[in-house]
């Protein structure tokens, strides 16, 4: 372990804490003692400029470190009659290196940080995990800049309600307090336009160096834009290539359904624009089709649904394929899939054949669809 003095990276507290266990092991378990270069080790970093002075940094360090040594201080400070050098590594050892060492199973003490740290400091570390989860190309770092205070000001503010006080052309927003969730979904959003080419903007690498800090506020812009937090808050970014408009929506949500079900296991997926555009094309197709030809199906007696006509695209598409889950939305708009559906309903008797020329339906050319369904 580095000596204490050299750390500078003051992030995880429980660093600093295993620190200052390390260098009193002649202390034994006196927790006054403990107690005692806790406050003076504080001070020296006060004094070097690398903590502020805050009643709440004393009172969370030793809550922190008093918390952990009572778990496991025979495990951290226990003295030994080994060799000095094997005594300093005991002790940096945590209980689990100890147990793997020993071959014996032990629980490593647990800590509950979100019950000692502040709600408010819970929700922007929350805040942080989002960001670097949908932005891992400029990810918020702790590495102790004056930036890095300033965007942890700044989620406090946002949280708080007054971070767009003072910020020109959004005062609108002002005393508004926002929730993660409310953070979450608008850094979501925003993702989608920086890093997925099938959403808009095409030119992306502006939006990919935007870091934490930017996303919530750029001064030189107008209005809304000079917050891209606000603006994806209420708007979802535009599609690159629009979709087409679905006339059977019926149809349109049994192939999504059947797709979740039978392929993915998992009715609750979201479908990609690209995958969208696949079963809406579908959807389009079975509809038109059944509406084209109801005169035929079932000889006029009754009619075809949408959702049922859905069924035996998909029935079609499975009858083809050697393995379902190799099955893509795109195989359900293809020429195949729409030819194999057609000769499926022949089939079955369910529409009947052409009164003159060649079977219309076996042929996907025969198929005339408006271009506005497309």
């Amino acid at each position: 372990m580095k000596d204490f003095d050299n750390l500078s990276n003051l992030s995880f507290t429980e660093q600093v804490v295993l620190a200052l266990i390390a260098r009193s092991g002649d202390l034994g378990v006196n927790r006054d003692a403990l107690q005692n270069r806790i406050d003076k080790t504080i001070d020296r970093l006060i004094q070097r400029g690398l903590l502020k002075q805050d009643p709440k940094t004393r009172f969370f360090v030793s809550l922190l470190s008093f918390t952990f040594t009572s778990e496991v201080p025979s495990l951290l400070l226990r003295k030994s009659s080994v060799s000095s050098s094997v005594k300093a590594q005991s002790k940096i050892l945590s209980a689990p290196a100890r147990n793997l060492i020993d071959n014996k199973q032990e629980e490593k003490p647990k800590l509950n940080i979100s019950a000692i740290l502040p709600s408010s400091e819970t929700e922007v570390e929350q805040c942080i995990l989002i960001w670097n989860k949908h932005m891992p190309a400029k990810p918020f770092s702790n590495n102790g800049l004056k930036t890095t205070a300033k965007t942890k000001e700044a989620l406090r503010q946002l949280l708080g309600g007054s971070f767009f006080d003072t910020k020109a052309g959004l005062t609108p927003w002002a005393e508004r307090k926002f929730t993660v969730a409310e953070f979450e979904h608008s850094v979501a959003r925003f993702t989608l336009a920086a890093r997925n080419y099938e959403y808009l903007p095409k030119y992306k690498k502006p939006l990919q160096e935007f870091d934490l800090l930017s996303f919530l506020y750029v001064p030189n812009r107008k209005n809304e834009a000079r917050s891209y937090f606000l603006w994806y808050l209420d708007n979802h970014p535009e599609l690159t290539d629009p979709l087409p408009v679905c006339q059977y929506i019926n149809a349109a949500e049994e192939l999504a359904s059947l797709y979740r079900k039978e392929v993915l296991r998992d009715k609750s997926y979201s479908f990609s624009p690209r995958d969208q555009r696949f079963i809406i094309e579908a959807a389009n197709f079975v509809g038109f089709y059944i509406k084209d030809r109801e005169k035929r199906i079932f000889n006029g007696l009754r009619r075809l649904t949408e959702r049922e006509a859905a069924r035996f695209l998909w029935d079609a598409v499975v009858d083809s394929a050697k393995d379902i889950y190799s099955i893509t939305p795109s195989w359900l708009a293809s020429d195949s899939a729409k030819r194999n559906f057609s000769r499926l309903l022949v089939k079955k008797g369910i529409i009947g054949k052409a009164p003159i020329g060649p079977t219309v339906g076996d042929r996907v050319e025969d198929i005339k669809i408006p271009a506005e369904l497309l």
